[in-house]
């Protein structure tokens, strides 16, 4: 029996955030269905971490030493528009400069993948997209881990390369049934949903009625972990007769 391959690619390696513990998650699971799995990052954050994961999973980062970071177009624009014409040549050699070295990272990625062959590709950045083999994107999923209609308000460049690839690539799994739906509505057909992974399952349910706690785990730094409306949920939950107290 052959072992099916699995590659996951993410932008960032050395990380413990949301999205390498997704993809951690997913992978370890494949490995205990018999899969042989692969975590690829393209560049490493720039920090000292042991992650741990299940050593039988390949994880291992294209270029270690540069970091994700390219100059912006808006920073070129703004200099020229403020006057600062030497500043804007350098952002923009230094821009030429970044974009050539991160083609020759994606150019290693696709050799890789060449060499590799898996049987599915889990992307969950957008942006590397770009470094898949054409004949591999109908093996390709990509799992977008910021809600449509947030990625739509707050980054249009990665709606241009979902509509570019919607008819190139297998699926674009969501996080929500609800976000999908939006997916699909505004083109993207071929758009599913999963949902965030868990480590364990119990076939117990909390008391609520007994156990009159309610606890949030979460990143308080950022508007997109919507502690705001948890606070108004609970608001209507206490309206509740049996949950008044």
């Amino acid at each position: 029996k052959v072992m099916k391959k699995i590659m996951i690619r993410q932008n960032n390696g050395k990380q413990v955030g949301g999205v390498w513990f997704v993809n951690k998650t997913i992978g370890e699971y494949f490995i205990s269905l018999g899969y042989s799995v692969s975590i690829v990052s393209i560049r490493n954050n720039q920090v000292d971490i042991t992650q741990e994961y299940d050593k039988r999973m390949c994880v291992f980062t294209i270029n270690e030493i540069d970091k994700w970071e390219i100059t912006r177009k808006n920073e070129i624009f703004k200099c020229i528009k403020e006057g600062k014409i030497i500043s804007a040549l350098k952002k923009y050699r230094l821009r030429k400069e970044e974009l050539k070295k991160l083609n020759n990272d994606y150019d290693k990625l696709k050799k890789y993948i060449r060499e590799y062959n898996p049987d599915y590709i889990i992307n969950s950045h957008y942006q590397l997209l770009d470094a898949i083999p054409t004949e591999y994107l109908p093996r390709t999923l990509n799992e977008q881990h910021l809600a449509y209609e947030t990625t739509k308000s707050e980054n249009p460049q990665a709606i241009k390369y979902f509509n570019y690839y919607k008819n190139k690539i297998h699926k674009f799994i969501w996080l929500s049934m609800a976000t999908s739906e939006f997916a699909k509505k505004d083109g993207l057909e071929n758009s599913t949903c999963i949902y965030n992974p868990i480590r364990f399952k119990s076939a117990k349910s909390a008391n609520v009625t007994k156990n009159k706690k309610l606890i949030t785990i979460s990143r308080i730094d950022s508007y997109q972990k919507r502690i705001d409306l948890m606070v108004e949920i609970v608001n209507e939950v206490f309206k509740e007769k049996e949950f008044k107290d």
